[in-house]
Parts: C-alpha cells; sequence; structure tokens
C-alpha cells in the first residue's frame, strides 16, 4: 500500500495540513498515541522472552522505529491520493473508510482487499496481544503484594493465569459495548500517555535512588533529558485529549492512589524508589549543612542577655555554653536588660547607673578573664525588656541569642507556657539553657524524636563535649515497625554524625515509650540538648514532650534550641519529614 501508493500521491503542501495550527497537530497526535501502545505491551511479557536484557530493549527501539516510519508513509499516501475534505467527512462518518478509499485509488480493487485482510489480521492479533500482556500486569502486581493473590493463580487447566485474563478481557468487553469507539481510543490514547508519562517519572526515581535490585543492562541515553521532555509533552498532550479522556485519567489515577492506601499500604513494608531517592538526598542536605556548622564561621557573635536581677550562677553558665560555642575567634555580647517603669524616661534611666549595673560589670569583667573569646558586656534600658532583648539581637548582627532557661524578662520566662515571643521574633536562633556552672558533664546528649538533628544543635553538643573532656551520644526516637530501608538510612546517617564529630560519640535508637529510660543517667552527670519547634510541621510530639518530662525528673543539665523560622523553608521541613 505505502509503496503502491507513493507515485500517486500528490503532497497538499504544509498550509493545508497545518490549518488547525500546534493545537490540531497536539490533538491529532494525542488520538493515534495508542497505536504506539504496543512498546510497552513488549515489557509486560518480558518472563516470557529469552535473555530479554538484549531482546527487550533491541525489540521496542526496532519496532517503534519501524511502525513510526509505516505509520507516516500510511497517512502520507491517504493524504496525498484524497481530497483533505473527503478524509474529514469520511473520519467524522460512522461507516468511514479513507484507508480502503486509498487503497482503491493507489492499488485499484486488490487495494482494497489487502487493506481489509490486513486490518482483520491486525485486529486478532493485535487484541490477542492486548489481552496477553494486560493480564500480566495483575499476575505480577498479585505477587508483590499490589493486588489479590488469587489475580495471580495459574489454571490447572490452560496453565495461564486464567482470573487475570478475565478480569482484563472482562474490563474490555464492557468498554467495547458501552463506549463509542472515537472515545474509547482518546480514552486509550490518553491513558497510554499518562502511563509514559508516569514512566518516564519512574525511571529517574530508580536511577537516582541507588536501589540494591535496579540494576538494568540498558540505560536509556540522554538522561534525564529525554524522561523530563517525555513528562512535559506527555502532560502537554494530555490536555488536547477531551473532556472523557481527561477525566477517566483522573479517576485511573484517583482510583490507583485510593487502592494503593486502602489496600496496598497496610500490605506492603518497602520503601518506594522515590522515597528511598528522596531520604538519600535530604539525608545528605542534612549531613552537609552539619559539616558546615561544624567548621563554624569566623568571627562569630552570641548574645547574653541577662535580666536586671541575674545572679552569678546564671551568668557563669551562660558564658560557658557561648565561649564553647564561638571559641576563641568569636565574640560574646553581655547584656544586662534593665526594665524602667512607663512613667519614667528612659533617658533619666540611662544617665544613671543603679547599684546592680555596678555589681553586673564587676562581675563580668571577673567572669570574661576565665573565658578564650571576646567579652563585651554593658547594660540596656527600656520599658520592655523582652522586646528590648529582640531589638539588640537585630541591631547588633548577633548569630545566637542565649537565655537562661529561668531567667524573667519583665515577667516574661522563655519556653513558659504563658507564651514565647522572643524565640518567635528573634531574629535568630535562640537557646534556652538550664545548667549547674560546677557541673561538669560526663556525656552530652542530642535527642530527636522527629526529623534529623538540628545542625546548631549538633554543633553544640560537639563544642560542649570537647570542652567537658566528654562522650557525645546520639539518641533517635523510632517505632519498632519502622521500614528496614528506612532503618538503614537513619544509621547511614548517624554513621555520619559520628565520623565528623570530634568527640567520642555513639548513636542509639530507642523506641518512643523508652525515651525516659534511655536518658536515665545514676551519675546526675549529663546534659541534654533538644529542639524545640513548633509550626504546621514541626508541632511539639508526645516522644518530645515525653523527653522534656525525663529530663526535668532526672534532673539533668537541658539546652533547648529554638532554630529561627527562616532558616528552612516549608518545602524543606517536609522533604526532610518525609525523609526520615
Amino acid at each position: 500500500f505505502a509503496v503502491g501508493g507513493v507515485p500517486a500521491s500528490e503532497f497538499a503542501g504544509a498550509d493545508a495540513l497545518l490549518a488547525e495550527g500546534a493545537s490540531g497537530v497536539f490533538a491529532a497526535t494525542g488520538l493515534v498515541f495508542v497505536s504506539f501502545a504496543g512498546v510497552t505491551k513488549i515489557a509486560s511479557v518480558a518472563e516470557e522472552v529469552e535473555d530479554p536484557d538484549r531482546v527487550i530493549p533491541l525489540g521496542m527501539l526496532g519496532s517503534l522505529t519501524f511502525t513510526t516510519l509505516l505509520y507516516v508513509l500510511v497517512v502520507a499516501v491517504v493524504v496525498g491520493v484524497l481530497p483533505l475534505e473527503s478524509i474529514a467527512a469520511e473520519t467524522t462518518a460512522d461507516a468511514g473508510t479513507p484507508i480502503a478509499d486509498a487503497a482503491e485509488v493507489a492499488l485499484g480493487p486488490a487495494g482494497i482487499a489487502a487493506v481489509v485482510g490486513a486490518a482483520v489480521l491486525a485486529l486478532v492479533s493485535t487484541a490477542n496481544a492486548g489481552v496477553l500482556s494486560a493480564s500480566r500486569y495483575p499476575f505480577a502486581m498479585s505477587r508483590d503484594g499490589l493486588v489479590p493473590a488469587s489475580l495471580g493463580e495459574i489454571s490447572d487447566r490452560f496453565d495461564t493465569p486464567a482470573t487475570a485474563i478475565s478480569l482484563t478481557g472482562a474490563v474490555m468487553l464492557v468498554l467495547i459495548a458501552f463506549v463509542p469507539i472515537l472515545e474509547i481510543a482518546k480514552l486509550a490514547s490518553a491513558f497510554q500517555i499518562l502511563v509514559f508519562a508516569i514512566i518516564n517519572v519512574a525511571v529517574i526515581a530508580f536511577r537516582e535512588s541507588d536501589a540494591a535490585d535496579y540494576d538494568p543492562s540498558f540505560e536509556s541515553p540522554l538522561y534525564p533529558y529525554v524522561q523530563v521532555f517525555g513528562f512535559l509533552t506527555g502532560l502537554a498532550l494530555l490536555t488536547q485529549m477531551g473532556t472523557v479522556a481527561i477525566l477517566g485519567a483522573v479517576v485511573i489515577v484517583g482510583g490507583s492512589v485510593a487502592w494503593y492506601g486502602l489496600y496496598v499500604r497496610p500490605r506492603v513494608d518497602r520503601q518506594s524508589a522515590v522515597r528511598s531517592a528522596a531520604r538519600r538526598t535530604a539525608g545528605e542536605r542534612v549531613v552537609e549543612r552539619t559539616r558546615e556548622a561544624l567548621a563554624g564561621r569566623t568571627g562569630m557573635t552570641v548574645l547574653v542577655a541577662l535580666p536586671e536581677d541575674a545572679n552569678e550562677r546564671a551568668e557563669r553558665a551562660l558564658l560557658r555554653v557561648a565561649d564553647a560555642v564561638v571559641g576563641p575567634d568569636g565574640t560574646v555580647v553581655v547584656a544586662q536588660f534593665d526594665e524602667v517603669p512607663d512613667q519614667q524616661p528612659l533617658r533619666y534611666a540611662i544617665g544613671h547607673q543603679s547599684p546592680a549595673d555596678v555589681e553586673f560589670e564587676r562581675r563580668t569583667d571577673e567572669l570574661a578573664e576565665a573565658f578564650e573569646a571576646t567579652v563585651e558586656y554593658g547594660e540596656i534600658v527600656s520599658h520592655d525588656p523582652k522586646r528590648a532583648v529582640v531589638n539588640a539581637a537585630a541591631d547588633i548582627g548577633v548569630d545566637l541569642l542565649l537565655i537562661d532557661h529561668q531567667q524573667r524578662f519583665g515577667g516574661y520566662r522563655l519556653f513558659s507556657d504563658s507564651g514565647d515571643w522572643i524565640e518567635r521574633n528573634a531574629p535568630c536562633d535562640t537557646v534556652g539553657v538550664a545548667l549547674d556552672p560546677g557541673d561538669d558533664p560526663d556525656r552530652v546528649t542530642l535527642v530527636a524524636t522527629q526529623g534529623p538533628y538540628d545542625p546548631l544543635k549538633v554543633r553544640i553538643g560537639n563544642a560542649l563535649a570537647v570542652t567537658n573532656d566528654a562522650e557525645l551520644r546520639l539518641v533517635y526516637s523510632l517505632p519498632a515497625d519502622t521500614a528496614d530501608e528506612q532503618r538503614d538510612a537513619l544509621r547511614a546517617y548517624h554513621d555520619e554524625l559520628v565520623s565528623l564529630s570530634d568527640a567520642p560519640t555513639s548513636s542509639q535508637f530507642v523506641d518512643p515509650g523508652e525515651i525516659e529510660s534511655a536518658l536515665a543517667s545514676p551519675s546526675g552527670s549529663e546534659l541534654v540538648l533538644l529542639s524545640r519547634e513548633k509550626g504546621l510541621l514541626t508541632s511539639t510530639s508526645d516522644a518530645g514532650d515525653r523527653t522534656r518530662i525525663a529530663v526535668e525528673q532526672g534532673e539533668h543539665g537541658l539546652i533547648e534550641l529554638y532554630p529561627a523560622r527562616e532558616r528552612a523553608s516549608l518545602v524543606s521541613r517536609l522533604r526532610e519529614r518525609a525523609a526520615f
């Protein structure tokens, strides 16, 4: 047909073929996409092919090349021997036969017989291949626990998955009986386009996940550009398929998601390749941030905020933490925030130094001699001490704000039940310290109840462990039913943290209900570091609450870190929460 029809063809010109513009080309491409469905059918019967690593790629590429050329030649002959108006009229008619009419013009009556015979043979072979390949999907899925096991049963009589074949055949009969053939073609093409788009995403997911059982002998060239192009163009084609096709694709996707959530998820404990890739990427990103935090920045500045009634014990404890964090090249700014009654002008208070101010300067001057960091100090007067603390941190441009856990600023106490104004409004990370300045902890414990360890928390814990010649311990709350893939990823993450630490470091996974016993320290010389976050994705968990209660009951030293809100975006938190 193609060879005999080319001499009789008269090309109508690009203007006539592209009369509908790009939208017409997209619509036509989407409609005929189902003609290439055989490409995926090849893969569905891979178990029945000898040497599939070689035969399947060659079969896909060879068949795709041959059929594309054949389809182009056939269409070129049809539009070359028949007027475009006649083709349009016949394709909209219920009994239109443009291919047969073109064969009659090109080859005479023999052409009609040849086309009709080829169409019958093609229909039979395609239908048989469709039923064969379609049944293989539920057959394979049943072995993976994605569908009921009955779909994977082999018939004793026919030695085939009879249940799977019957189910897929019944679905085909229902569609043929009740849906117009043009809508079936559109629906099939839409589904095929959707499958191809998802396959492109799946290839990227598998390649990026480094899954142990994914080692293909043939890899797609020009990765990942081909896959990105295929996914984007697939979505573009879907928009041209009409309401029925798009609605059908939405129903298929929605039904699949519902099936996964209701049936598959409770029965399958392995992790998806997408989540494995996300977990590895998120883990690498967190480890890199931790490495940068441990390397530190030269000239780091820490603000130690003290209320007017602060004592030497509280100031010494805060200075110990600040000195360990900033190191010898950093600066510690110690500020005492004096509260002035509203009716008293600030100008008068600035020029008047109280006995408490004199005692503060004398005490700080003596304490500063024991630390390596540069210590600067002074008083700040205001009507609202808690607001003055936040403003001072912003004006000075500090990297970290340290406050005693129990001290009050004008009736406000850090992390109190009445509010958390300072830590929510501070322009930097805020740290609350509850530590006896005379205690040298033998062990510094970092606890994570959800998500990864905050890099700054690791830096503070590492610095305190080195300063006190103490052991650094990583305690992670992990349920007993955690998937093996996630548990392995967390072990690898902890191994990375152990290798980055400058102090002797160990890691421990505990059940959420055993946090209290894990933090039990008979010697009472343990310092615990926690992160306290509140927000859409970081609400305080039950495990976090139990951890704080265990720390308070065990009389441990406590350092609580409240990270600045702008450090991690909502997307980053969501990605890390899903990964860990």
